[in-house]
């Protein structure tokens, strides 16, 4: 399916924003796409303990003479920011710029594109949507699509759901069902029919155990252009978190989206699916019945083919940037932290405050960071993604205009 929505990264920085905050609570800007400002604004520390103007070592302190330099001020003696492998001089050593929306740029041959399936096989996908039963009308939907699947793009299928009963004496079967039926590669226009058939929406809905075998799927496969289709007609009912997995999947180092397709499901019964799809960088579909579901592919079919690689390539760039940019900020905190421990137990009680004063600029400074700018990274990745959702409908547009014909 073709990255042409809004790339909404905010779901998936909550926790890692979160924890780069020790002993405190834990996400626009308008700013161009093209760049992040060399800094994030003046900070002044202003307790009376160690300060951003690294004024000399109090006479009454013990403590080690390198807590007194902190050339950059913003919290953090240099020595911590040194051992994080920073440049203390610099006013934001963890800044990573965003990465340019390229103009008037045609994409290049993409090197590797996967496309995993995972599909519902719960009970509920055996009733009818329309004049077809659900699971029957993705089944076609999906080996249809595969058959027309550039081919750059490997793909493969996981279904979940399809063992045991939707009974409680069938639950914990149904519950343990997610199987990876081809791996990418092996759903394609020869295979995908066989590996298709065979299963029947009987049971329960896995999505989290979906999401965590999904993983397996992708080995060796981490650094690709890998994109999770996920497509379901209901909510958990196996007592999964799919949005912790989708986590999960990322601190595993796979780089991917994911798009979820709700597939028979009410507006405002569809909010789990939506965060699903928001936590892995994609967008959230709806289709009614098998018609609509389709229609939605063979749109989402010719974006695929006619995508521009280059502004997916800027929308994933700007995400990775900011995990990186928060694993960073972590990094610091947890070393003060730990440096602020080992100084602790022998400490006076004044220099024990100039710990805590540290310790507490810093933190006023990491959030002044969060703030800012990862915010900004998360402005250029949407707008890059904008961009491409703008390519995309263009593509659509000019398909339709010559069908019209």
């Amino acid at each position: 399916m073709a990255r042409n929505g809004s790339c909404w990264i905010a779901a998936c920085l909550v926790t890692l924003v979160a924890g780069c905050t020790v002993h405190a609570p834990a996400e626009a800007s308008e700013v161009p796409a093209a760049g992040i400002p060399s800094g994030s604004g003046a900070f002044a520390a202003t307790s009376a303990g160690l300060r951003a103007d690294r004024g000399p070592q109090p006479s009454d302190s013990a403590l080690d003479a390198k807590w007194f330099v902190d050339t950059n001020g913003n919290g953090a003696p240099d020595f911590v920011e040194m051992s994080a492998g920073l440049d203390a001089s610099s006013e934001d050593g963890c800044l990573v710029h965003a990465c340019p929306i390229p103009e008037g740029k045609e994409a290049g041959a993409p090197t590797r594109r996967n496309l995993l399936f995972v599909v519902d096989a719960s009970g509920s996908m055996a009733a009818l949507a329309g004049s077809e039963r659900k699971f029957e009308a993705a089944r076609r939907t999906l080996v249809a699509h595969a058959r027309q699947l550039p081919t750059d793009v490997r793909a493969g299928l996981l279904v979940y759901g399809h063992e045991g009963d939707n009974t409680e004496s069938g639950r914990a079967i149904s519950c343990r069902s997610a199987t990876l039926l081809a791996p990418l590669g092996e759903f394609d226009a020869q295979r995908a029919q066989h590996a298709a058939d065979g299963i029947r929406a009987v049971g329960w809905t896995p999505i989290g155990l979906a999401l965590q075998r999904a993983g397996a799927a992708f080995k060796g496969h981490e650094a690709e252009d890998n994109h999770i289709l996920l497509i379901s007609d209901g909510l958990e009912t196996c007592g999964g978190d799919a949005v912790a997995e989708v986590g999960k999947l990322r601190d595993a180092g796979i780089r991917f989206r994911l798009d979820v397709v709700g597939f028979d499901i009410a507006r405002g019964e569809d909010a789990e699916l939506r965060r699903i799809a928001k936590a892995g960088l994609g967008e959230y579909f709806a289709a009614g019945d098998g018609q609509a579901l389709s229609k939605l592919f063979e749109m989402q079919l010719e974006s695929l083919r006619d995508r521009r690689e280059d502004l997916w390539n800027a929308t994933r760039c700007n995400a990775d940037s900011a995990f990186a940019y928060a694993r960073c900020l972590t990094k610091v905190t947890v070393g003060l932290s730990d440096a602020k421990k080992a100084a602790y137990g022998s400490a006076s009680s004044a220099d024990r405050e100039r710990l805590d004063d540290a310790m507490e600029a810093w933190q006023e400074h990491a959030q002044n960071l969060r703030e800012t700018t990862l915010k900004r990274l998360q402005r250029a990745a949407e707008d890059a993604a904008a961009a491409t959702r703008e390519q995309n409908e263009h593509v659509i547009d000019a398909q339709r205009r010559k069908q019209d014909r």
